[in-house]
């Protein structure tokens, strides 16, 4: 892939598409899990973001006279199909509300007994959590607040990651210094 644009030379090594460099960069830095199925399941969700990603670039590159309804049906049907899937994984670990006080055994499907974070995976902040958390930011920035708030788990989930410190200090700094 000799013209692309996103890539990392690593020791002489050039790794290209934007989602292995994502990945290997996760894997590298412990943002892939604490064991192998959080890191399969991490790999899954970060999967289903890049699906959201299609939707939005299909809209933002429509044919002008198609984009309005392009938009009306991601904004009505394809994204809360998507976010849904979301909002339930993340209910699923722990309920997602990054609260100490949650009991696991009401929840079956919780993969520990407390989680203080509230992320998609185990109890740590993951490369799926950041994929989701942007793509969460693409489809806010397309449909103002006609989507998102209607999933109120994933709109409290973005406001608790968009108060990370490291994402704030990212997202209050000029990108281009």
């Amino acid at each position: 892939f000799p013209n692309l644009t996103s890539y990392l030379i690593l020791r002489g090594v050039n790794i290209v598409q934007t989602a292995s460099i994502i990945r290997y960069l996760g894997k590298k830095h412990g943002f892939n899990g604490s064991n192998e199925k959080e890191a399969l399941a991490i790999d899954s969700l970060f999967e289903g973001v890049l699906d959201l990603f299609v939707g939005v670039i299909k809209v933002k590159f429509a044919d002008p006279s198609k984009q309005a309804a392009e938009l009306e049906s991601f904004t009505n049907e394809f994204a809360p199909k998507i976010l849904a899937h979301f909002q339930r994984a993340l209910e699923s670990n722990h309920g997602g509300q990054g609260s100490a006080l949650h009991n696991a055994s009401h929840n079956p499907y919780s993969r520990a007994k407390s989680n203080k974070t509230g992320y998609l995976v185990g109890d740590k902040l993951s490369y799926a959590d950041v994929e989701l958390f942007v793509g969460l930011l693409f489809v806010s920035k397309l449909t103002g607040d006609a989507v998102v708030p209607k999933f109120p788990t994933l709109a409290k989930y973005y406001e608790r990651i968009s108060n990370l410190p490291a994402v704030k200090k990212y997202y209050s700094s000029d990108p281009y210094a």
